[in-house]
């Protein structure tokens, strides 16, 4: 029987394939949320109709509008730091500062989105409350990650002034 030999490169290893999909994915996610960012008035009176914790009327809608297009800026730069970060990645730089930097950033924009989220549903819609508790959570997550990225760059970087 005749072998053929195909090289690593010619075959698209899993690792490849979920990183395409990622980007994929945050492409159309970065579509859904410039949607969401061009409605965000009608989004806004929509949830007008519905009960409010504390503020009424033109200070509500003001507040959910302010609120809302912040969260939409912020999901905007988070899926783009994402982004670059999954691009890195995949061009096989994965263990160095500028990645740990990256998750730092987006570590941050997580924070301060759960914080305009947690303001929204106290004040304007109480549903809005599960974006700031899972944000708690995300970022908890993303810290540990970054602190593992951190840690192997710390380790890589000690073992490259051994050698």
């Amino acid at each position: 029987p005749i072998m053929t030999h195909t090289t690593k490169s010619t075959i698209k290893s899993y690792e490849d394939i979920s990183i395409r999909l990622t980007k994929l994915f945050l492409a159309v996610l970065f579509i859904a949320s410039m949607i969401t960012l061009s409605v965000g008035k009608q989004l806004v009176r929509q949830i007008m109709f519905l009960r409010s914790p504390l503020l009424t009327g033109n200070i509500r809608f003001y507040a959910l509008l302010i609120c809302g297009y912040s969260l939409g800026i912020f999901a905007i730069v988070f899926i783009i730091q994402m982004f670059r970060l999954v691009e890195r990645i995949g061009r096989g730089e994965v263990f160095s500062e500028r990645n740990v930097s990256s998750l730092q950033r987006i570590g941050w924009i997580v924070v301060v989105a759960s914080l305009i989220a947690l303001f929204a549903g106290l004040t304007c819609y109480t549903p809005v409350l599960a974006i700031s508790i899972a944000g708690v959570f995300m970022t908890l997550i993303i810290r540990v990650i970054r602190n593992a990225f951190g840690k192997a760059v710390q380790m890589k970087n000690e073992l490259d002034y051994t050698i």
